[in-house]
């Protein structure tokens, strides 16, 4: 079950306690809108992926409510598992929606995480290696495992106290816990590479010439069936003249669509 409001003021009552069900807007995703960006079980996978094909669909996946509109671009909170098998069967996902800060995207990530005895170890040694790389301290401390190791031994900047202590107060875990995940990560590196997701194709415009190409065969082609529709009489026409009148038609509108695009249009 993805984290809920309930539970997530309990854990995180005092920094973010505007959280809440109001927050949450259900939505249907196309299965091609999310690009995941963590490893999943196959074999889970395919156990969600038959039970749904079955059963359908029965708790929604919880999802941040995206900024860029953009395919892969939805970052998913809770649900990937479900996500995975649902792309297999090509169905749309049912999904709470919810608008939330960096802060909060993050810690309810984590949180959800700890609820999934199987897989929240690496998803947390991942997603805390990811926040340590994003922060602004990697020039002195080049690894979360250097700074953890600077805070135990009291060497650690002020401002990378206040950040691991910020981290363990919001996800609602103990000092050792946050060590454990961080000695987990070093032990087993490749558990803290983050899944590549495919860039959305780059449309690039036509060259100029390419587009005085496609304007011309679309105003050549033009012509001709302008001037084939008037002197069209199909009860005179061989079914070869019918055929090329009609190719050319075609090649007509292809190339209008082509124009139209080079011009920035649909």
């Amino acid at each position: 079950m993805p984290i809920t409001p309930e539970q997530y003021k309990k854990i995180n009552k005092k920094n973010r306690p505007h959280f809440d069900s109001e927050q949450y807007k259900l939505v249907y995703i196309d299965p091609n809108e999310i690009e995941l960006d963590v490893p999943v079980d196959e074999a889970h996978v395919e156990s969600l992926r038959q039970s749904i094909q079955k059963s359908g669909q029965l708790t929604p996946i919880l999802v941040r409510r995206s900024v860029v509109k953009s395919k892969g671009e939805l970052p998913v909170i809770d649900g990937f598992h479900r996500v995975a098998a649902m792309q297999k069967l090509g169905m749309s996902i049912a999904a709470n929606e919810t608008d939330c800060d960096d802060d909060d995207f993050w810690t309810a990530r984590i949180v959800s995480a700890t609820q999934h005895e199987g897989v929240k170890t690496d998803r947390a040694a991942l997603w805390v290696n990811e926040l340590w790389n994003a922060s602004p301290h990697t020039n002195k401390y080049k690894t979360v495992t250097a700074a953890i190791s600077a805070t135990d031994t009291g060497k650690a900047t002020p401002e990378v106290v206040a950040l691991v202590k910020k981290w363990t107060d919001a996800w609602g875990i103990a000092n050792k816990t946050l060590r454990m995940w961080v000695g987990y990560g070093t032990t087993h590196p490749e558990k803290i590479v983050p899944v590549e997701t495919k860039n959305p194709p780059v449309e690039t415009k036509p060259k100029e010439p390419e587009i005085h190409a496609t304007m011309k065969a679309y105003y050549g082609n033009l012509g001709i069936v302008i001037e084939g529709s008037r002197n069209m009489n199909s009860d005179n026409m061989t079914k070869q003249e019918i055929k090329e009148y009609l190719i050319r038609m075609a090649e007509t509108i292809e190339a209008l669509k082509l124009a139209m695009k080079a011009l920035g249009g649909k």
